[in-house]
């Protein structure tokens, strides 16, 4: 008998140590006197649900060693997504043309510099 070990983060089952992820940015955002640029733990974790559900119809689940949801919220808080990507993963948009946009958004500005 396998014990996983999942709490629940704003709805969502997710496991330990997507959750000390999550209360590691908690911690920082109420650090912080500034707003938070980046996406939160919340922002994070809708994104990362709706992405694999998007995903999961589009094609075939693959038997993969680890889970894609905890890949993806980890991606979103570690990497420096913007708030228009995961706000257009959100909005029902399709994953991969939001991604591709936000590439080309990464690029211009690298370009600006």
């Amino acid at each position: 008998m396998e014990r996983t070990n999942r709490r629940w983060v704003a709805g969502q089952k997710v496991r330990a140590r997507t959750l000390g992820l999550v209360v590691c940015g908690l911690l920082a955002a109420g650090l912080g006197s500034c707003r938070r640029k980046a996406p939160g733990p919340d922002e994070c974790v809708a994104f990362a649900k709706v992405w694999v559900q998007r995903r999961h119809l589009q094609t075939e689940r693959a038997l993969v060693a680890a889970d894609p949801f905890d890949e993806l919220v980890r991606d979103c808080l570690t990497t420096p997504y913007d708030r228009v990507l995961v706000e257009c993963v959100i909005e029902g948009k399709a994953p991969e043309r939001c991604r591709t946009e936000y590439a080309r958004r990464v690029e211009e500005r690298r370009e600006e510099r």
